[in-house]
């Protein structure tokens, strides 16, 4: 899997959760809205990008859901 499947899957498993569109979670994971469109094609994105997106999503996770069991999930960041 690539690292921006990753994305897409955490993307696709969001917005079935919470019932909101992919374009709305891009939106509120501060992507513009087409971002996982492209990724499921060619697109790319930094490494930088990527953390972002992936911390957004297990910090904004919903609670009791089940996060997807291929994807390794961030450590929660500690405030210095």
């Amino acid at each position: 899997m690539r690292l921006t499947d990753e994305l897409v899957v955490l993307a696709e498993r969001f917005a079935a959760i919470t019932g909101r569109s992919e374009a709305t979670v891009a939106n509120l994971a501060g992507r513009d809205t087409h971002f996982f469109t492209r990724l499921r094609g060619e697109g790319s994105c930094t490494v930088d990008t990527f953390e972002r997106v992936k911390e957004w999503f297990s910090s904004n996770w919903p609670e009791g859901a089940p996060w997807p069991k291929k994807i390794a999930r961030p450590r929660a960041r500690v405030a210095a």
